[in-house]
């Protein structure tokens, strides 16, 4: 019986200086943590280098980038688990999108 997949996106914010937000490394990591999850990476938008509004971990700028995917609802739990530990990264959110519906 075929796992039932849901459309997520995740937003990333990367430490500047890491090697991870260069030449798109976070993306092909994720790509694998994605395929070992029974999941897979539609899109990619880079949004580049912004300023934060305040300091986090006393960082003034991070690396911004937004990934639509689809991936069984189990495996969300141990996807954010790996990105916990993951270095080089500030912050991410995940949310579910409506499967259909992209963004203008």
């Amino acid at each position: 019986m075929k796992s039932i997949e849901k459309n997520y996106e995740i937003m990333v914010i990367l430490e500047k200086e890491n090697a991870l937000a260069k030449n798109g490394a976070f993306f092909d990591n994720f790509n694998k943590l994605l395929n070992s999850a029974d999941g897979k990476a539609l899109k990619e938008s880079f949004w580049g280098e912004r300023k934060f509004s305040y300091p986090i971990r006393k960082l003034e700028k991070g690396v911004y980038t937004v990934i639509e995917f689809e991936c069984p609802p189990a495996k969300i739990k141990a996807i954010e688990g790996k990105l916990k530990l993951e270095k080089g990264v500030v912050r991410y959110m995940i949310s579910q999108r409506s499967k259909g519906k992209s963004q203008k």
